[in-house]
This record gives C-alpha cells, sequence and structure tokens, in this order.
C-alpha cells in the first residue's frame, strides 16, 4: 500500500510511462498505417458512383498569371528558409535547456559556476542538434557533421568545466551523463521518427501519451492509501481474483483517458484545420514532449514540483517557438508558387525521397500539389485525414466527380502557416477521376514537376498526363526528370506524338520541341537535389512565352 507519492514512486511511473507510451506507439503507428494505406489504395482502385462521377476535363484556355517571384527570390526562400526555420526552433529548444538546466542545479545544490553550467546546458541541448537536422533539408553527410560538431563541443566544454575548482565534472563525467539523458529518447526517437511511421506518429503519441498516463495513474491510485482496501471488498462482493479487479481498474482508467487523448487529437485537428499547428511543429513538439519528460525522471527525485520542471521547460520551448513564428512570418513568401508533382506510381520509395528532397525547402515559397498514389499515401498524412479514416469516413476525401472537384479546388491552400510555411494538398482520387483532376491542377500550378524515372510503354496514365502538359503549361514552365531507367526511345516517340497532336490553343503550338528541357538525375544525393530545385526556381520565377493558362481559382 502506497501512503504518498513519494520522489521514488513519481519516479518509477515517470520511468514506466516515458518508457512504454514510445514503445507502443511504434507498433500502433505501423499497424494503423498499413490499414490506412490498404484503405486508400482499394478506394483509388474504385469507380466513383453516382450522377457526380467522370468530371469533365476544360479545353485549355488562355489566361494570365500574377507577375512571378523572381527566381533568385525563390532560391533564397528555398536554401535559406529551412534554416531560418531550424534556428528559430533552435533559439526555443536552447531556452528549454536553459530551464532544464537551472532545476539540476538548484535540485542538486551545485554551484553556479559558469563553465560548469555551460557544460551541463550543453547536454541538455542536444535535442537542438535533432531538430536541426529534422527541419533542413540535407543528406547523410552534413546530418553526421552537425553530430560531430556538437559532440566536439560536448567535449571542450568539458574539458573547461574540469578547470572549474572543486568541479566533479570532465570529459568522462559529461559523456556518461550525456549517456544516461540522452541516449535511450534518442534510440526511441529515431524509430519512432522512421519513415515508416512518421507521418502518424506525433498524433498517435499525443492519444497514447494521455491514456497511458492516466491509466497508470490509475493502476498506481488503488494502493495509494485507503483506496486499496475498497479494492479488496469489491474483489470479496465480485468474488474474483485480485488480480482480474485491478487489470480490470487499470482497463477502465485506460478507456477513461483514451476519451481525453481522443479529444486531444480532435483539439489537434482543429488547431491544423485553423492553421494554428503545422506538421512541422507537430512533430518537433513530440521531439521536445519526450525529452521533457525524459529529463523529469532525474528531476522526479526531487518530488512532484521537480518533476513539473519538464512541463515548464516545454512551455517556455513553446513560447519561444511562437514568437520567434511571428517574426517569421512578417518575412513569409508574399505569394504561393503552386508545385505540381506528378510522377511514375511505380518508384515507390525512389520517388518518395525525391518528394521529400523537393517538398521540405520548396514549401518556403509556396504549396505542392499532388495525385496522391501507392507511392506517398503514408508519406505527408494530415491530422485530419487520419481521423477521418479512424471514423470511417474516408471515403468523403475522395473526388467522385465535378461537383466534388469543384469543391475540392475551392477548399485549395494557398496560404502559409503560422511557421510561415505552405502546405502539400492531396487529391484523392478514383479510378476514373483523376483525369479530371490533372486536368485542373496543370492549369494552375506555376511549375510542374514530373518524375519520369522508369517511365514505360507500361504507365500510360503519365502518357495522357504528358500529352496534358504539353498541351496546356508552357515549356518554361515544365522539369521533366529522367535517369537511365527511363526508356528514352518510348519518351521521345510519346514526345512525338503529343507534338503532332497539339490543338491550335496551345502554349507550346509555335514552339520547337527542343525547347522541352529534360533534367537529368544522375544520383539521388544532396547536390542534385540542390540543383533540381534551382531548375525548378527558375522555371517558376520565368514570364513564360506565348499564351499562359488559367490560375487554380478558375
Amino acid at each position: 500500500m502506497i501512503q504518498e507519492l513519494t520522489p521514488q514512486v513519481l519516479f518509477q511511473l515517470i520511468l514506466w510511462v516515458t518508457l512504454i507510451v514510445p514503445a507502443l506507439t511504434l507498433p500502433v503507428s505501423w499497424v494503423l498505417l498499413r490499414l490506412y494505406h490498404r484503405a486508400v489504395l482499394r478506394a483509388m482502385a474504385a469507380v466513383a458512383t453516382g450522377t457526380d462521377a467522370q468530371p469533365a476535363e476544360a479545353v485549355p484556355q488562355p489566361a494570365a498569371f500574377s507577375t512571378p517571384e523572381p527566381a533568385a527570390r525563390l532560391r533564397l526562400r528555398t536554401v535559406y528558409g529551412p534554416w531560418w526555420s531550424a534556428a528559430r526552433y533552435a533559439l526555443a529548444g536552447l531556452a528549454f535547456a536553459s530551464i532544464i538546466t537551472l532545476g539540476f542545479f538548484v535540485l542538486f545544490r551545485f554551484r553556479l559556476q559558469p563553465l560548469y553550467f555551460l557544460a551541463v546546458w550543453w547536454v541538455f541541448s542536444w535535442p537542438v542538434v535533432l531538430t536541426v537536422n529534422f527541419v533542413v533539408p540535407s543528406g547523410w553527410r552534413m546530418k553526421w557533421t552537425t553530430v560531430l560538431a556538437y559532440f566536439v563541443a560536448l567535449a571542450g566544454f568539458g574539458q573547461l568545466a574540469a578547470l572549474t575548482p572543486l568541479s566533479p565534472l570532465n570529459p568522462l563525467a559529461v559523456a556518461w551523463l550525456w549517456s544516461v539523458l540522452n541516449l535511450p529518447p534518442t534510440v526511441l526517437l529515431l524509430a519512432f521518427f522512421s519513415r515508416r511511421v512518421r507521418a502518424v506518429g506525433p498524433l498517435v503519441l499525443s492519444f497514447m501519451t494521455v491514456a497511458v498516463a492516466g491509466s497508470t495513474l490509475g493502476f498506481w491510485a488503488m494502493f495509494y492509501r485507503g483506496a486499496a482496501d475498497k479494492v479488496i471488498a469489491l474483489t470479496v462482493a465480485l468474488r474474483m481474483s485480485v488480480y482480474w479487479t485491478l487489470i480490470g481498474g487499470a482497463a477502465l482508467a485506460f478507456a477513461g483517458f483514451g476519451g481525453l487523448g481522443w479529444l486531444l487529437a480532435l483539439w489537434i485537428r482543429r488547431g491544423y484545420q485553423r492553421k494554428g499547428i503545422s506538421d512541422q511543429s507537430l512533430a518537433l513538439d513530440a521531439v521536445w514532449l519526450l525529452f521533457a519528460a525524459s529529463d523529469s525522471i532525474l528531476l522526479a527525485l526531487g518530488g512532484l514540483r521537480w518533476a513539473l520542471t519538464g512541463v515548464v521547460a516545454f512551455l517556455v520551448y513553446k513560447l519561444v517557438a511562437r514568437l520567434g513564428a511571428r517574426l517569421s512570418s512578417a518575412h513569409a513568401a508574399p505569394r504561393c508558387t503552386a508545385l505540381l508533382f506528378l510522377r511514375v506510381f511505380a518508384l515507390g520509395k525512389r520517388s518518395s525521397l525525391l518528394f521529400e528532397a523537393v517538398t521540405k525547402p520548396w514549401r518556403h515559397a509556396g504549396s505542392i500539389q499532388f495525385i496522391t498514389g501507392p507511392d506517398l499515401a503514408t508519406s505527408t498524412v494530415e491530422p485530419h485525414q487520419f481521423l477521418e479514416f479512424l471514423t470511417g469516413k474516408l471515403a468523403q476525401l475522395f473526388i467522385s466527380g465535378q461537383a466534388s472537384l469543384d469543391r475540392r479546388m475551392e477548399l485549395l491552400d494557398s496560404r502559409p502557416d503560422a511557421d510561415g510555411r505552405f502546405r502539400v494538398n492531396h487529391f484523392f482520387c478514383h479510378a476514373d477521376t483523376w483525369q479530371g483532376a490533372v486536368a485542373r491542377l496543370v492549369r494552375g500550378s506555376e511549375v510542374v514537376l514530373m518524375d519520369l524515372r522508369s517511365f514505360s510503354p507500361r504507365n500510360a496514365g503519365c502518357v495522357r498526363e504528358l500529352k496534358e502538359l504539353v498541351n496546356v503549361t508552357p515549356l518554361d514552365r515544365l522539369v521533366l526528370v529522367i535517369d537511365e531507367t527511363t526508356e528514352r526511345s518510348f519518351l521521345d516517340e510519346t514526345l512525338e506524338s503529343v507534338w503532332r497532336a497539339m490543338p491550335p490553343a496551345s502554349p507550346n503550338r509555335d514552339r520547337p520541341r527542343s525547347d522541352l528541357h529534360l533534367f537529368q538525375l544522375d544520383s539521388v544525393g544532396a547536390a542534385e537535389h540542390r540543383r533540381l530545385l534551382h531548375r525548378l526556381c527558375l522555371a517558376a520565377g520565368r514570364k513564360p512565352q506565348g499564351k499562359t493558362f488559367s490560375p487554380l481559382s478558375q
């Protein structure tokens, strides 16, 4: 029986919740994403039914876009935008580390020596490295360079701390402290943010945190003071084993707090739809919450109020991040430069890697539009989409005909989030409605990227998309990506037939086929991705020759 919530009991509670929540989140997220992926594929393969089916394709009509943002400015936004965003989150993370370090020093009554404080502060600042590597699109070389720079600085701070009189710290002690505090949550995060579960992991984590913490408190409450006698009396009255009583109590607590977790998920969805929360801020909140809980385990030895230091540090992190977002909104892109991403669905993981490499920086300049396919169905799942799936309303997201396509175009998100980044607009289509959606999106996107790697005669859908692009999109705004897996002979034959059938209203009617630029992607490294991004900025910032096409709103 527990007479009071001692620091030792609190330590065990926080440790249990911190370990079990991520451990449950990983398999639950994986299973739910697999079910979501299967449901999306089934709906994609189905044929739309009802009078709204088969949206009619529009005829190319000349219209004018507003003046495009210069390519140089787009380049600056795509290159430096992620770094500015990372700097905001890093500053917020350093504020978080300052609160935790101060609590650490006061609780354990260490002397506030500057070098000693700096070494411990740098230990608690480790999540900043994870944050920067998550926000900034870079290759593994850059990520490992960031990690190495952190540990070089950590060794230096440990050596300086050892020079402080009567200091218990030295480089070996600092390394041990880092391992105890940061290694377990880092291992959990590496699994938690894997591509397999990252899309829905933060949302599932929020639910699991509330449900598991509540059920754990409910279980321990049955042993608290006079509650144990009531549990025994209930067990006798029901003539059942005490173990079943305890299990039933924990299950009831999980169900009750699970309801609160569901309400939290709904609150996150509303915040996301109102643009107060972005997918990036939601993911990073999960990172810092996990480290706040991990750091609170040690501080819990001082009692409940010290365990709340992690909560205070997280609130300070959110406050600084929110202030930084407000400052960055003043420097956000003045207009949304829409990018349409088309590709060969059979690319699978290769398509997902290119999509992430392009969209991360581009979202600082404009929105991304794409037709959801089997390759990207689970890469960018928005909170409201996932909750629609969980409540059995996934079909409402799919375009079933002209009317639903019109509604979806009206809801197209072209405003930046609170952090200054634009969003990815998903278009869920059935087997007989994707053509109309592509036609509308082609006419409205200011630059089109089509990934034609592994293009072959089997890709009849891509042939139709190429026809639509050449008929409507000025060649200056079109970037076709190829590599050694592209069947060039078939691509040349397809383009030749498309050119011969080009309608008179096409903006490319009087232009030679040699004006069509094919981008050779020789590798999937960071340097090649930067070169492709530069090409997209040039295409989006260039005033197209000849006739133009209709914006998304038309």
